[in-house]
Protein backbone atom coordinates (compact mmCIF):
# COMPACT_ATOMS: atom_id res chain seq x y z
CA UNK A 1 0.00 0.00 0.00
CA UNK A 2 2.83 2.44 0.82
CA UNK A 3 4.36 1.86 -2.62
CA UNK A 4 1.05 2.80 -4.33
CA UNK A 5 0.80 6.01 -2.33
CA UNK A 6 4.33 7.09 -3.28
CA UNK A 7 3.69 6.30 -6.95
CA UNK A 8 0.54 8.41 -6.86
CA UNK A 9 2.38 11.38 -5.34
CA UNK A 10 5.23 10.98 -7.83
CA UNK A 11 2.78 10.98 -10.72
CA UNK A 12 1.16 14.22 -9.57
CA UNK A 13 4.49 15.94 -8.97
CA UNK A 14 5.91 14.77 -12.29
CA UNK A 15 2.80 15.82 -14.24
CA UNK A 16 2.69 19.24 -12.60
CA UNK A 17 6.40 19.83 -13.19
CA UNK A 18 6.18 18.75 -16.84
CA UNK A 19 3.19 21.03 -17.38
CA UNK A 20 5.03 23.92 -15.72
CA UNK A 21 8.07 23.36 -17.93
CA UNK A 22 5.93 23.17 -21.05
CA UNK A 23 4.32 26.53 -20.34
CA UNK A 24 7.44 28.21 -18.93
CA UNK A 25 9.54 27.21 -21.95
CA UNK A 26 6.94 28.35 -24.43
CA UNK A 27 6.14 24.68 -25.05
CA UNK A 28 9.25 24.26 -27.19
CA UNK A 29 11.81 23.26 -24.56
CA UNK A 30 13.98 20.23 -24.10
CA UNK A 31 12.70 17.19 -22.26
CA UNK A 32 14.31 16.19 -19.00
CA UNK A 33 15.99 13.36 -20.89
CA UNK A 34 17.87 15.94 -22.96
CA UNK A 35 15.98 15.01 -26.13
CA UNK A 36 14.29 17.80 -28.07
CA UNK A 37 10.55 18.02 -27.55
CA UNK A 38 8.93 17.13 -30.86
CA UNK A 39 6.57 19.70 -32.30
CA UNK A 40 5.01 20.19 -35.69
CA UNK A 41 7.16 22.02 -38.23
CA UNK A 42 6.16 25.69 -38.38
CA UNK A 43 6.12 25.53 -42.19
CA UNK A 44 3.57 22.68 -42.16
CA UNK A 45 0.63 23.42 -39.87
CA UNK A 46 -0.18 20.71 -37.36
CA UNK A 47 -3.62 19.20 -36.90
CA UNK A 48 -4.51 21.96 -34.43
CA UNK A 49 -3.98 24.78 -36.92
CA UNK A 50 -5.64 22.81 -39.74
CA UNK A 51 -8.75 22.12 -37.64
CA UNK A 52 -8.97 25.34 -35.59
CA UNK A 53 -11.18 27.35 -37.95
CA UNK A 54 -13.75 24.56 -38.03
CA UNK A 55 -13.66 24.10 -34.24
CA UNK A 56 -13.48 27.69 -32.93
CA UNK A 57 -14.43 29.81 -35.94
CA UNK A 58 -11.03 31.20 -36.88
CA UNK A 59 -7.52 29.97 -37.59
CA UNK A 60 -5.40 29.71 -34.44
CA UNK A 61 -1.90 31.09 -34.04
CA UNK A 62 0.89 28.74 -32.95
CA UNK A 63 2.61 29.40 -29.64
CA UNK A 64 6.32 29.44 -30.46
CA UNK A 65 9.41 31.54 -29.86
CA UNK A 66 7.74 34.60 -31.40
CA UNK A 67 4.45 34.34 -29.47
CA UNK A 68 4.60 34.04 -25.70
CA UNK A 69 2.49 31.32 -24.11
CA UNK A 70 -0.47 32.62 -22.12
CA UNK A 71 -0.41 32.24 -18.35
CA UNK A 72 -2.18 29.15 -17.01
CA UNK A 73 -4.89 30.21 -14.55
CA UNK A 74 -6.45 26.80 -13.86
CA UNK A 75 -4.62 23.50 -13.59
CA UNK A 76 -5.98 20.00 -13.19
CA UNK A 77 -3.97 16.87 -12.47
CA UNK A 78 -4.85 13.51 -13.99
CA UNK A 79 -6.84 10.97 -11.99
CA UNK A 80 -4.93 7.88 -13.07
CA UNK A 81 -6.54 4.44 -13.02
CA UNK A 82 -5.19 1.84 -10.60
CA UNK A 83 -1.72 0.71 -11.63
CA UNK A 84 -1.78 -3.07 -12.30
CA UNK A 85 0.77 -5.15 -10.36
CA UNK A 86 3.91 -5.67 -12.41
CA UNK A 87 3.00 -3.05 -14.99
CA UNK A 88 5.71 -0.76 -16.35
CA UNK A 89 5.39 2.51 -18.15
CA UNK A 90 7.71 5.03 -19.64
CA UNK A 91 7.84 7.63 -22.29
CA UNK A 92 6.57 11.07 -22.98
CA UNK A 93 2.98 11.98 -23.69
CA UNK A 94 2.93 14.65 -26.40
CA UNK A 95 -0.13 16.40 -27.70
CA UNK A 96 -1.44 19.53 -29.37
CA UNK A 97 -3.92 21.74 -27.55
CA UNK A 98 -6.32 24.27 -29.07
CA UNK A 99 -7.21 27.22 -26.85
CA UNK A 100 -10.29 29.26 -27.73
CA UNK A 101 -10.44 33.06 -27.52
CA UNK A 102 -11.39 32.82 -23.81
CA UNK A 103 -8.28 30.74 -23.02
CA UNK A 104 -10.18 27.50 -22.48
CA UNK A 105 -8.98 24.21 -23.91
CA UNK A 106 -11.24 23.51 -26.85
CA UNK A 107 -9.61 20.33 -28.11
CA UNK A 108 -6.68 18.00 -27.38
CA UNK A 109 -4.95 15.85 -30.00
CA UNK A 110 -2.62 13.16 -28.64
CA UNK A 111 0.44 12.86 -30.87
CA UNK A 112 2.40 10.32 -28.85
CA UNK A 113 1.03 8.42 -25.87
CA UNK A 114 2.80 6.81 -22.93
CA UNK A 115 3.70 3.16 -23.51
CA UNK A 116 2.43 0.92 -20.73
CA UNK A 117 2.87 -2.84 -20.47
CA UNK A 118 0.35 -4.38 -20.17
CA UNK A 119 -1.72 -1.84 -22.13
CA UNK A 120 -3.71 0.61 -19.99
CA UNK A 121 -5.61 3.00 -22.33
CA UNK A 122 -7.31 4.72 -19.37
CA UNK A 123 -3.91 6.09 -18.31
CA UNK A 124 -3.49 8.21 -21.47
CA UNK A 125 -7.17 9.16 -21.33
CA UNK A 126 -6.62 10.52 -17.80
CA UNK A 127 -3.91 12.86 -19.13
CA UNK A 128 -6.19 14.16 -21.90
CA UNK A 129 -9.11 14.59 -19.47
CA UNK A 130 -6.93 16.65 -17.12
CA UNK A 131 -5.61 18.87 -19.92
CA UNK A 132 -9.19 19.58 -21.07
CA UNK A 133 -9.82 21.19 -17.68
CA UNK A 134 -6.91 23.64 -17.93
CA UNK A 135 -7.62 27.32 -18.51
CA UNK A 136 -5.31 30.11 -19.61
CA UNK A 137 -5.48 33.85 -19.87
CA UNK A 138 -6.79 34.72 -23.33
CA UNK A 139 -4.03 35.16 -25.91
CA UNK A 140 -4.00 38.71 -27.26
CA UNK A 141 -2.29 39.51 -30.57
CA UNK A 142 -2.55 43.04 -32.01
CA UNK A 143 -5.09 43.98 -29.29
CA UNK A 144 -7.39 41.11 -30.31
CA UNK A 145 -8.14 37.85 -28.49
CA UNK A 146 -7.19 34.95 -30.74
CA UNK A 147 -7.30 31.15 -30.50
CA UNK A 148 -3.96 29.43 -30.05
CA UNK A 149 -2.32 26.08 -30.71
CA UNK A 150 0.40 24.79 -28.43
CA UNK A 151 2.30 21.61 -27.75
CA UNK A 152 2.05 19.99 -24.32
CA UNK A 153 4.32 17.26 -22.97
CA UNK A 154 4.10 14.98 -19.94
CA UNK A 155 7.12 12.81 -19.00
CA UNK A 156 6.44 9.36 -17.51
CA UNK A 157 9.04 6.89 -16.20
CA UNK A 158 7.96 4.09 -13.86
CA UNK A 159 9.46 0.65 -13.68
Amino acid sequence: MERNRSISVSRRVLFGFAAFLAVAWGLNGVASTGAPVPRPDTETPGVCQRQSAKLVGQKAVRIDKTIKAPKKIRNASPHYPPWPPGATGRGMWVGEVLLDTRGRVSHVWPIREVEITPALPAFNKAIVDAIRQWEFEPLVVDDKKVPACMTVTVNINWS
